[in-house]
């Protein structure tokens, strides 16, 4: 990703099952549904309930928004979540974003 003159670094909760297999290199893809800027360059992982505390950070690689059928082709293998997941998350809206993710 680009550097920027100001990078920006966001907390990001995310479920405890998703947000360890991030910090164990099994996931690399966070699906999200919007998101408020493109100019992320670090991400503060916080392990959303039960357990409430931030268990790492990653470097964002890149930030891909498209449409949810183009994600899924695109990252499935990558994104740690099975279809019918993705499917009740991600279909709301006509784009969504990916967050490309580096430990």
């Amino acid at each position: 990703m680009a550097k920027t003159k100001n990078p920006r670094v966001v907390f990001l909760p995310i479920k405890p099952e998703f947000a360890h297999k991030i910090i164990n290199g099994e996931k690399n893809i966070e699906f999200r549904k919007k998101f408020s800027s493109q100019e992320v360059e670090t991400i503060v992982i916080y392990s959303s309930s039960p357990e409430k505390r931030v268990i790492g950070y990653a470097t964002v690689d890149s930030i891909v928004i498209d449409t949810p059928d183009s994600l899924w082709k695109r990252f499935y293998k990558k994104g740690g979540i099975d279809k019918d997941r993705f499917s009740f998350i991600l279909t709301e809206r006509k784009r969504e974003l990916v967050f490309e993710l580096r430990m």
